[in-house]
């Protein structure tokens, strides 16, 4: 599979479920995990994808966090 068709994938399966952990997916994609993090990576660069500890999120889940004040 090509890294378009992938991330085409990754990015329907998140608007679907708006939150993904990253685990099962290397499986679900057919890809290695390092594979799976280049492409993260990549739609993170591209805004599409925000990346948090085990997981992305789609980018419309994410509010901006009120100030210290």
């Amino acid at each position: 599979m090509f890294a378009h068709e992938r991330h085409t994938k990754i990015l329907k399966l998140l608007a679907r479920q708006r939150r993904m952990e990253v685990q099962g997916l290397p499986e679900a994609l057919g890809v290695s995990p390092a594979t799976l993090r280049r492409d993260l990576t990549f739609l993170e660069q591209h805004d599409r994808v925000v990346r948090v500890h085990g997981g992305i999120v789609h980018p419309s889940e994410v509010g901006d966090e009120p100030t210290f004040r």
